[in-house]
């Protein structure tokens, strides 16, 4: 199909009509798939992230992620259409176009508890402290009494950020924080707040939270987060996430591996799982999400620490990838052809290049080992790290000769060497930007960091206690 028709396929695309959940959509192999609410905006959030690398062509590529973007604002509008209740309006100020995923939020939330969760509605709250300017809070509190309902731990907070799609932010930064201080608060006191589910994606996070550990909030944290609900034990999803991996079925078998580790969060497989698959998808903060909540109740787990500096590193925190690698000296199913091309790697973007440069050249892997795709990874950055010393070189060559013409000749040539030396941090800019940018790819589109083998043994039911 020439790049014509495809722009008018997509300017005749309809985005009016309310849609039914769960939704149809037809996959690249043609093949139509049922997904859930939080699924398809997920689905559509995936195909903005990987327009450029799909689309070589500017334009399509613009036009796929306003496509999809035109269809996430169709979904959640459809749900709060089809789902929503008159007292969530109240929080349409705060939340706007997000409604649908509060709605769906609380709807899951809330299921574990016997009542209706229309019942519930939402006042705003005024946030104190330093985060008042990257949340929105709201108290969910029941409008009615209900029979059986446990007064006392009725009412919760709700809290909502809005993410930037892409990069870092100050709002996705203070959500994970967050998210990190309430996970490690085990109080079952009645007057500490405690974490009770969370949800988020690419453009916004939620947050619930409630007082005391009572039968309510032990109802609503057993079924936190599922994307299907479901009161499967965490190593039945496991293994039915190990199914659907083996079938090709990825975001399935990471939806399931995530409903693992958020039903009991004592389940490191559950974690390893995740932290793979969603880096090996290119979905580095839901890795990097997987990696901080593991290493947290697991701080020995060497592979969660190592998938924590992997993510941070393709994010473009080379600091946080550092600092994840700290008192880490062995990894079990990892080599150390692997920590040490990681480490280079890491070093490298701090901009620390000669210790990168003499990391990656001692790096060797093991013996008869098939680490090709690592092998593939140091080849192009020495490669490249080269080309930019030959650059470099170059420029300061023509710098010296340029001057050593304005000292023999003409002093009409000086202002030449000031340009040419200009190449050298010219050079290296591009090279860092060029670095960065195949780091944040895919990896089967950009720089790989995980060896095949590991991932196989990772990934085989067999080769790991369940």
């Amino acid at each position: 199909m020439d790049k014509n028709r495809k722009l008018r396929r997509y300017n005749r695309k309809d985005y009016t009509q309310l849609v039914d959940f769960p939704v149809e959509i037809v996959g690249r192999d043609g093949v139509v798939r049922r997904y859930s609410f939080e699924e398809s905006v997920r689905l559509y959030q995936r195909r903005i992230a990987s327009a450029s690398s799909r689309y070589p062509d500017t334009d399509i590529a613009v036009a796929e992620m306003r496509h999809c973007r035109l269809r996430i604002k169709q979904l959640r509008r459809s749900y709060f259409a089809r789902y929503g209740w008159t007292a969530l309006e109240g929080a349409r100020d705060g939340v706007g176009a997000y409604a649908g995923e509060v709605a769906a939020f609380l709807r899951r939330c809330l299921a574990g508890i016997d009542v209706d969760p229309e019942g519930y509605a939402l006042s705003s709250v005024t946030p104190d402290g330093g985060e008042a300017d990257q949340r929105q809070v709201f108290y969910a509190y029941p409008r009615l009494t209900q029979p059986g309902l446990d007064t006392s731990a009725s009412s919760y907070l709700l809290y909502f950020y809005a993410f930037p799609e892409e990069g870092e932010s100050i709002e996705r930064e203070a959500f994970f924080q967050f998210l990190k201080a309430l996970q490690g608060v085990q109080s079952t006191s009645a007057t500490v707040e405690g974490l009770i589910a969370f949800h988020h994606s690419a453009d916004c996070g939620l947050i619930l939270t409630g007082k005391g550990a009572g039968k309510v909030v032990q109802q609503i944290a057993a079924s936190q987060l599922l994307e299907v609900p479901t009161h499967e034990p965490p190593t039945d999803l496991l293994q039915q996430g190990l199914s659907l991996l083996q079938e090709g079925e990825y975001q399935g078998a990471l939806s399931k591996f995530t409903a693992a580790y958020e039903l009991n969060n004592y389940h490191r497989e559950a974690y390893i799982f995740a932290a793979v698959l969603s880096e090996q998808l290119g979905q580095y903060a839901d890795a990097e999400l997987a990696a901080v909540m593991g290493s947290h109740y697991f701080p020995d787990e060497a592979v969660l620490r190592y998938f924590l500096a992997v993510s941070r590193l393709r994010q473009g925190n080379g600091e946080g990838a550092a600092e994840a690698l700290e008192g880490v000296q062995t990894y079990p199913a990892l080599s150390l052809f692997s920590r040490q091309i990681l480490d280079g790697m890491i070093l490298l973007s701090l901009g620390r290049m000669r210790q990168g440069r003499r990391t990656l050249l001692r790096a060797r892997p093991r013996s008869g080992a098939q680490e090709s795709a690592l092998l593939s990874t140091q080849r192009w950055v020495r490669a490249q790290l080269a080309a930019r010393s030959v650059l470099q070189g170059a420029a300061a060559v023509l710098t010296a000769v340029i001057l050593w013409g304005a000292l023999s000749w003409s002093w009409w040539l000086a202002p030449l060497s000031v340009v040419s030396i200009g190449l050298i941090p010219a050079t290296h800019a591009a090279w860092r930007r060029q670095y960065q940018r195949l780091l944040a790819l895919e990896p089967a589109h950009g720089l790989k960091l995980i060896e095949q083998s590991a991932l196989q043994g990772m990934r085989s039911p067999q080769k790991r206690r369940l």
